[in-house]
């Protein structure tokens, strides 16, 4: 049981320092295909993959536009 608290602990500081700031606080929306993201590294990759450019970012706190 301990063990496996400890194991679980390990993995989610790994990833919680690998997280971006704006992880989980933000939704990134792709105006090109209208996906959405709760990653910033997704959306990234996103863009790469697809060339999409137009992304907007929503606050998922008050729901609202984040200007650029």
């Amino acid at each position: 049981m301990y063990i496996r608290y400890y194991l679980i602990s390990y993995i989610a500081e790994i990833y919680l320092i690998d997280m971006h700031p704006e992880d989980l606080n933000k939704i990134w929306f792709c105006e090109d295909c209208q996906s959405s993201f709760f990653f910033n590294s997704d959306a990234e990759d996103h863009k790469e993959k697809t060339g999409h450019k137009k992304m907007r970012k929503f606050s998922s706190v008050s729901g609202g536009i984040i200007p650029k």
